[in-house]
């Protein structure tokens, strides 16, 4: 059997590498709205990232949307910002613009355009998943379940 300060030095050690996985970013909006990477003529999706202001969308954009512009491999540009559903349903996909071409995908949870889309597969509209396994209460709930399995294991 494991001595009793050990066992909880090792429950705190767990907790808190399962909470900073699961808080990578800190949500505003949470519950009532998403907030999305936000950048305008970004030269890259790292640079749109590190610029992009953490604010919550307002309650009739409830969608994240994302455009790269790209040729042979090199990013153009990257905008992203808080859209309409209908503005979705209509501009997701690749088009090609002269030279370059031009993916643009959404996605309706927060901060779920962080990457961004190279080709069609990845050029989508990606839907809420209502009882979605990223969600913060599901993180909370399964660490909680788990300190009460390992304190009682142990």
């Amino acid at each position: 059997m494991l001595g009793g300060r050990f066992k909880y030095l090792l429950l705190v050690i767990l907790s808190l590498s399962i909470i900073s996985v699961s808080a990578k970013y800190m949500d505003a909006g949470y519950p009532t709205r998403i907030t999305c990477f936000t950048c305008t003529n970004a030269s890259s999706n790292a640079a749109c990232n590190q610029g992009a202001v953490d604010r919550p969308c307002p309650a009739d954009l409830p969608s994240c949307l994302t455009k790269h512009s790209h040729s042979n491999g090199r990013t153009i540009s990257v905008d992203k910002y808080c859209t309409k559903k209908l503005d979705c349903h209509r501009m997701t996909g690749c088009y090609r613009d002269h030279y370059n071409q031009m993916c643009i995908s959404c996605c309706e949870e927060s901060y779920c355009n962080e990457n961004i889309p190279w080709d069609q597969t990845q050029a989508r509209f990606i839907r809420s998943q209502a009882n979605s396994a990223t969600s913060p209460h599901t993180h909370i709930s399964f660490l909680l379940l788990f300190i009460i399995i390992i304190n009682y294991i142990l």
